[in-house]
Order: structure tokens, then C-alpha cells, then sequence
């Protein structure tokens, strides 16, 4: 269960571009961070290897039960000393059988020729920690499986230079994927007499061979690799002047085969400083983290440090203001732009109707009413520009919608009544719509009217029964509120009261409507105009 819960841990963590590493393993702090081709996606490759630093004099054949996870990172200069000192105490608290960080160099120079340019993506870092293969530990995902076919041991224990790092010589190989060429290249390797186990400073070499093939457009594409590990460069250096380059010349004059007839690319050879070296199996430790010389130097250094970052961040924060700035003046101009263009629209809708109060609704200009609205609702909350305030007045733009009438007493009674019976007299009735545009007051006074018909006195009805004032509009109300009140008011009419339950019957749909208005009335849900229409009822 254990096992199966770190692989479901590991595949969530490997789509968010995170690397498995096993709880008491390695708790780095985030110093590094990971290292990225140009222009492509984050490397997280963590490869395994067959150790050869595991300590003891080990057989070849049992090289398999250990394991080195190799995980890549790219730090800032700045921040390598902290870095490799971390990483020193981390190794330290751990329990693997060995591990190694290692530093890239790019300064190295072997027979005539500089290894400094390495393609875009090579780590700074390589933190190597050796383990046993079947320690319970889930492999990841993108981890890569390397087996040891030979590995070779110091003819005694190596000494390390107190302040100097130890080094780590790689080469690395494409054979080609034929059995045969892989079979020969192995047994090249193995037959080849070797002379570094008495080389002074010599730790340990080994052969490791890919398990399964690269992927389909993998950089470097390696198949096979050589680990050689110096108690320090020197003692690499003198071996490739002495030894290693009299074993390459007797190599080259022996008439066999040269290895390159067995490789589909030329080898590719990376050298690396280590800095933190721990072999539990044969008692060696070795940390020569990079110190400053003085307290002065080191506080210098720090100061630089924040200064660095301080000046990073002032440039950041500059410019995410100086973007937001620019962001603000684009949206003020493209939104006076547009206020502008909705103006224009009113002064238009002015001149075809007499008067700048567009109403809401779909058989008008919706899109223009609504913006009217929000227009009103910016001013009463004081948030309407001063500039923008003067420009609807220029068009005698009414701040209060004039169809949106709540009691139709306040408004000019005769007049509005003269107005009226000029609107009957041009259409032939008294049927005003509430959305009519070219006199909205108009609209909204008869439809207050109506609303309101119970509060207007036995004067008032008549003076408006006088001139054929349409009590139900003929239009089709889209409501369905509307449409079950027209419904209780024929009811009302015919019975005299809305008791619907008690003629109809509790189950009927209008009186089962006429008890869920009464229980919104109890919680206050009904809006004051509604309320004014069940009034009309009896309510």
C-alpha cells in the first residue's frame, strides 16, 4: 500500500514538473532551481547508475544491487557557496551508502582542445547519492536505469587534499544499437589492461551501460558512460600526461580494432569539480566547500548579495508599476473612447424621438436604455465623471428614468391628461405603452396609473374613464407574475373577493400561485409595485 501511494505521490509530482526524491533523503532548500534548454521545457532527469563508489572491494556481478540517482541542478552564482555548504550538512544527516555533489568545470583542457562549450541545459550541479537498488525506494517515472559491467578499485586508500575538491572525469558514448557492436565495445573495455589502481589519487572507475534505450529525441542520447573519480585535478592531470596518454598511444599502435567502429557518434567528454565526497562503506569524507578568506570578505560578499537583490527587486516592482501605468491609460482611453461613442448614440436617439431618455427593453434600443441606466446609478453613487454629468445635461437627459413613475398623483395631473388625450386623438385610443419612445413620461404615468387604480379616488377615475382610459393593456405582458395576476383579477371580478382555494379548490394552480404570493408577502419578498397590483384585488 505504501509503495503503491509514492507512486500515485510520483506521478502527480512528475506532471507538475517536480523530481521524486524519497523522505530522508535530501531536503534542499530552494537554492537551485531547474536547469532549462533554451526555449524548452524544465530537465528533471534523475538517471540510475550501477555505483562504483559504494565502498569495499565488491565483485563486479554484485554491482547491481546499488544504485546512483543522479539529479541535475542550476544555481545561481551567488547563491553556490550557501548551496554546496547545505548540501554538505544534508549528506551528512543522511543514510546512503555514498553520495557526491559534483560542479561543473569549464575550463579543462586535455590534448589541445577545451571542453567549455556543453550544450544549453548542462546542469551546474550534479548531486549523485549511492543506494541499494531494492531498498523499497519508488523509482520515478523519468528516471533512467544504468548497469555496472566493469568497475575498477584503488591498490589502496586514496589521500585527499585537505581544501582542494576532488574531480570526476566522464566520457560519454552513443555505441551502435546492434548486439554485436555493444557486445565488443564491452569486451574492449574489459580486456584492456588498466594501470589506474596504482595511480596515485586514483578512487575508482567504472563502466555503467544504459538499461533501456533514450528516448526518441533525447539530447546526448548516451548509451554507455566512464566514471573516473581523483582524490584531485592534479592527480588526474598527471595521469593523463603520464599513464593515460602512454595507455592511448599503446592503444592506437595494438592494430585492433579502435572503439570508434562500435559508436554512432563521437564521444563526449564533461569533467566536474566535487566539493562533497562521502564513501560510508570505506570510511572516506572529504567537504571542501568554497570558504571566505575573512570575516571582511565574507560580509562584502553578503552585502553584495542583498544589494544584488534589492536592486532586482526595486527593477521588478519599477516595472510591473510602469506596466500598470500603461495598462491604466490604454483602459481610460479605450473607456472614454467608448463613453464617447454611446453619447454620440443618445444625441442621436434625441433627434429621432424628441427627447434623450432611452427606455430598457428588447423592442428598443436595449443596449442603449442600458447604458442610461448605468449612467443614472454611476451619478447617484457620485462616481460619474463631472465632464461626462455636463454632457448629458447638454442633451436634457433625465436622471430619473421618466417611465420608472411610482405614484402618479405627484406627477402634473391636468397635464398629464392633456397628454393623453393628444395621444388618443393621434392614435385613436388611450392604450399607451410604458416603453413609448417619443414621450417615456407619458408610458410610465399610465402605467402607474393603472398599477395604482385603487388610490386615485372616485374623481380621479372618472375624469380618466372620460376619455377612454384603457384600464388592462391590450399588449401582451411576456411576465409570468403578470400573467397569473390577470388571472386573480377576473377571478376578483366574477367572485368579488381572492379567495381562490375556496371556489376552486386548494390544488388549483392559481390558488396554489395566490398562497405562494401570500407567503412571500409575509417575508417582505415582494416588491412595492407588485404589491400595489394585488392591492387592486383586494388583496
Amino acid at each position: 500500500h505504501r509503495r503503491a501511494a509514492q507512486t500515485r505521490c510520483t506521478d502527480a509530482l512528475h506532471r507538475r514538473g517536480v523530481t521524486w526524491v524519497p523522505a530522508g533523503a535530501w531536503r534542499l532548500a530552494p537554492l537551485a532551481r531547474p536547469c532549462r534548454d533554451a526555449g524548452g521545457p524544465a530537465q528533471h532527469t534523475v538517471m540510475i547508475f550501477a555505483s562504483t563508489f559504494a565502498g569495499g572491494n565488491l565483485p563486479p556481478k554484485a554491482m547491481a544491487d546499488r544504485s546512483v540517482r543522479l539529479k541535475p541542478f542550476c544555481v545561481d552564482p551567488l547563491e553556490r557557496r550557501e548551496f554546496e555548504a547545505q548540501v554538505a550538512a544534508e549528506m551528512r544527516l543522511g543514510k546512503k551508502r555514498a553520495a557526491l555533489l559534483v560542479r561543473r568545470r569549464d575550463d579543462i583542457s586535455m590534448y589541445g582542445k577545451l571542453y567549455a562549450n556543453y550544450p544549453p541545459g548542462t546542469p551546474d550541479y550534479m548531486l549523485l547519492s549511492v543506494s541499494d537498488v531494492y531498498d523499497g525506494e519508488v523509482l520515478a517515472s523519468d528516471e533512467q536505469p544504468w548497469d555496472a559491467t566493469m568497475v575498477q578499485r584503488p591498490a589502496g586508500r586514496p589521500e585527499m587534499q585537505p581544501g582542494e575538491p576532488a574531480f570526476l572525469a566522464m566520457n560519454r558514448f552513443v555505441v551502435k544499437p546492434d548486439e554485436a557492436s555493444r557486445r565488443l565495445f564491452e569486451q574492449r573495455w574489459a580486456t584492456r589492461e588498466s594501470k589506474l589502481a596504482g595511480q596515485p589519487g586514483f578512487v575508482g572507475f567504472s563502466l555503467l551501460r544504459r538499461a533501456s534505450p533514450p528516448a526518441a529525441g533525447q539530447a546526448g542520447g548516451f548509451t554507455y558512460a566512464t566514471a573516473t573519480l581523483w582524490a584531485r585535478e592534479a592527480a588526474w592531470a598527471a595521469w593523463r600526461e603520464g599513464g593515460g596518454k602512454n595507455a592511448h598511444a599503446a592503444s592506437r599502435e595494438s592494430g585492433r580494432t579502435p572503439v570508434s567502429e562500435w559508436m554512432a557518434a563521437a564521444a563526449s567528454p564533461i569533467f566536474w569539480d566535487v566539493p562533497v565526497l562521502l564513501l560510508r562503506g570505506s570510511g572516506l569524507a572529504h567537504v571542501c566547500t568554497p570558504r571566505s578568506e575573512t570575516a571582511a570578505e565574507a560580509e562584502a560578499e553578503a552585502a553584495a548579495r542583498v544589494a544584488s537583490l534589492r536592486e532586482e527587486g526595486e527593477r521588478a516592482v519599477a516595472e510591473r508599476l510602469a506596466r500598470r501605468e500603461a495598462f491604466a491609460a490604454r483602459a481610460t482611453e479605450v473607456s472614454d473612447l467608448a463613453w464617447e461613442a454611446m453619447r454620440a448614440r443618445l444625441a442621436r436617439y434625441k433627434e429621432d424621438w424628441g427627447n434623450a431618455d432611452a427606455p430598457l427593453g428588447p423592442d428598443v434600443d436595449g443596449d442603449l436604455g442600458r447604458w442610461c441606466k448605468v449612467q443614472r446609478q454611476l451619478r447617484d453613487a457620485g462616481r460619474l465623471a463631472t465632464a461626462r454629468v455636463d454632457a448629458l445635461d447638454l442633451l436634457c437627459f433625465s436622471w430619473v428614468a421618466p417611465s420608472d413613475v411610482d405614484d402618479p398623483t405627484r406627477a402634473d395631473w391636468a397635464g398629464m391628461l392633456a397628454r393623453l388625450a393628444a395621444y388618443r386623438d393621434e392614435h385613436g385610443d388611450c392604450d399607451v405603452k410604458k416603453k413609448y419612445q417619443r414621450d417615456p413620461a407619458l408610458g410610465g404615468w399610465v402605467a402607474a396609473v393603472r398599477r395604482c387604480r385603487s388610490e386615485l379616488g372616485a374623481a380621479r377615475v372618472a375624469e380618466l374613464d372620460q376619455i377612454g382610459f384603457v384600464w388592462q393593456s391590450s399588449r401582451s405582458c411576456g411576465s409570468a407574475w403578470m400573467s397569473s395576476f390577470r388571472e386573480l383579477r377576473a377571478f376578483h371580478a366574477v367572485h368579488g373577493h381572492s379567495d381562490v382555494g375556496a371556489v376552486l379548490g386548494d390544488g388549483h394552480e392559481l390558488a396554489r400561485w395566490s398562497e405562494a404570493m401570500r407567503a412571500a408577502q409575509a417575508k417582505e419578498a415582494l416588491s412595492p409595485k407588485r404589491m400595489a397590483h394585488l392591492r387592486e384585488v383586494g388583496w
